[in-house]
């Protein structure tokens, strides 16, 4: 049927299908507010999609939280900041609005409410700012992983010091890098020929833009050569078909990337 098509699509391993912190676009009646939020991800497994990608920001006691920023709104009314919490005072609050509202998720917790429902977390994205607590917190995330059998493929920050600590840490888990320019590319590519024994990286590559797929695919040997994966992002049922046919994954803000060109190629 429909729903069993789509899961097949979602879970192709040649190219995976991701969500972005799960699907919260306001045609699934959904809002920004929600994203990361057990209900995003549920509205993401109805589309067929079982890898997630999903964001995390520490608390000030180095707990990890499921929230794509530091600072968010909670049902009261007012704007908390995570990094300024500890883990006790942020499950005191409720995220949202009056349509829907949460208690914010651990890692471990979103973990397991992912495998519940049938997925699996393949990309965890670190908000955090360039500082001594922040790097510490990159260098505890592996035996975190560890600890509470969490197995991301891959796991981006932003800043060489933090990818210094997790490597260090967690040699059996893979770095990814966020690259929407030509400058973030050559900056992957740098770092990855600056740490050639690590060997598990991936340039996530904001491919919806022309000139920043040309400035992939003008290195695409360089980039091959060193082992790198390469996933696009971000698409949805506007730009589905642009998707580049070297992307081994496929990061989406609201759509089963592989079931709408499957759909649109129909006889």
């Amino acid at each position: 049927d429909a729903t069993a098509t789509k899961i097949a699509l979602g879970s192709n391993p040649y190219r995976k299908t991701l969500d972005h912190g799960g699907f919260y676009d306001t045609r699934y009646g959904k809002k920004l507010i929600y994203q990361n939020s057990p209900e995003s991800f549920i509205t993401s497994m109805r589309e067929g999609i079982v890898f997630h990608n999903l964001d995390i920001v520490f608390s000030s006691d180095g707990v990890p939280f499921v929230s794509h920023d530091v600072s968010v709104p909670e049902t009261g009314g007012t704007t908390i900041n995570i990094n300024n919490l500890t883990y006790a005072q942020i499950k005191q609050y409720y995220i949202g609005d009056s349509d829907y509202s949460w208690k914010l998720q651990t890692l471990s917790e979103c973990a397991s409410f992912i495998k519940k429902i049938g997925g699996m977390i393949d990309m965890v994205d670190v908000t955090a700012a360039n500082n001594a607590t922040q790097i510490a917190n990159a260098g505890n995330l592996p035996q975190y992983y560890r600890d509470n059998n969490i197995k991301p493929t891959w796991t981006n920050f932003d800043y060489d010091g933090m990818r210094d600590a997790f490597i260090t840490n967690g040699p059996e888990f893979g770095l990814y890098f966020v690259c929407n320019s030509e400058a973030t590319i050559l900056s992957a590519i740098a770092y990855v020929q600056a740490h050639p024994e690590h060997k598990k990286y991936l340039m996530n590559i904001g491919s919806s833009t022309e000139a920043v797929r040309l400035a992939i695919e003008s290195r695409i040997g360089i980039v091959s050569g060193l082992g790198i994966t390469m996933y696009a992002y971000t698409y949805n049922k506007n730009n589905v078909a642009n998707v580049p046919r070297w992307a081994d994954g496929v990061v989406s803000e609201n759509c089963n990337v592989n079931y709408e060109n499957w759909l649109a190629n129909m006889p």
